[in-house]
């Protein structure tokens, strides 16, 4: 008797994709930027994403798309271990433009230039924006200044909340509200800057430990 053919099961497929997109670098953001990508029911959507995703899964390369205010895109090919500032570098050379005073930036905020650029981006992710630092830092005190003094501390604190969680989880909270207390220009910096911010925690680590052995 003849056998039917045997259907790869979509959600096992999906689930070997995610496992070696992890293998590879994307961080656990840019895997579920993926995992909603892939449930997408429109079938010619869903085929588009599933061939982007098993290029980077099986090359190990990630293409990263990035657009000017102006409207030109380009696109690099890097591994998702490249920094953001790496990708950003190679990004501002395609378009021929210089790469100081810009910054990458996602929907949400601009990205930390430290970081790996596979935290944040993934094979179905919208192009990120390169935008010049002082027009994100603009736009980020323009929508504060709207704001009392009580809302502008609770907005930024509810960016710097997870920055912190991820480098000091089980204190987060405590030292969120410690910094909190700094003024909002020193806040905003703490948002561009991951060295500071990891400066500011260790500080306030010293002050805590100091605290316990009074």
């Amino acid at each position: 008797m003849a056998h039917e053919p045997h259907e790869a099961d979509p959600t096992s497929l999906k689930g070997m994709l995610l496992e070696h997109l992890a293998s590879v670098g994307l961080g656990q953001q840019a895997l579920e930027e993926v995992t909603r990508a892939l449930q997408a029911s429109e079938e010619s959507a869903l085929t588009s994403n599933l061939t982007r995703v098993y290029k980077c899964a099986m090359e190990g390369q990630l293409c990263v798309r990035a657009s000017l205010l102006s409207g030109r895109e380009c696109s690099v090919l890097v591994s998702p271990w490249t920094t953001v500032a790496q990708a950003q570098a190679l990004l501002t050379s395609e378009l021929g433009v210089s790469n100081e005073g810009y910054r990458l930036a996602s929907a949400k905020q601009a990205l930390y230039e430290e970081d790996f650029i596979g935290m944040h981006f993934s094979p179905t992710s919208p192009p990120l924006s390169l935008v010049r630092e002082e027009e994100t830092l603009a736009a980020l005190e323009a929508r504060l200044a709207r704001c009392s003094p009580t809302v502008r501390k609770q907005v930024i604190g509810e960016m710097l909340y997870p920055k912190i969680a991820e480098v000091q989880p089980k204190l987060a909270g405590k030292i969120t509200g410690m910094v909190l207390e700094m003024t909002d220009s020193e806040l905003i910096v703490l948002l561009r800057s991951h060295q500071r911010l990891l400066s500011t925690v260790d500080e306030a680590l010293r002050v805590l430990h100091a605290a316990r052995l009074d």
